[in-house]
């Protein structure tokens, strides 16, 4: 039983949403996305990787999602944040 949790504790350690979102942008450049569109995810993800790249993902809370769109905004960039929240749809289905 505490073999389990250790592993299950590890796994979700190594789970982070950098790691899940630089899997998923694998995937999606395998599946023959345009480059500038990758490039324009990375770059927006590169904006929250400061905030939350490092929390594992199933740790993180709408708020902690809203607080990295309200950073975006902050930053007078309104449509980066509008874009963000399409990107995170699109990765949570």
């Amino acid at each position: 039983m505490r073999k389990a949790k250790v592993r299950e504790a590890k796994a979700k350690s190594e789970e982070t949403f950098k790691a899940i979102a630089d899997e998923w942008l694998a995937r999606l450049e395998i599946e023959g996305r345009a480059t500038k569109t990758l490039q324009k995810m990375r770059w927006l993800l590169d904006l929250a990787y400061p905030l939350i790249g490092n929390r594992p993902i199933a740790d993180l809370t709408v708020p902690e999602l809203l607080e990295v769109l309200r950073t975006v905004e902050v930053r007078w960039r309104y449509e980066t944040a509008t874009r963000a929240v399409r990107i995170g749809r699109s990765g949570s289905g």
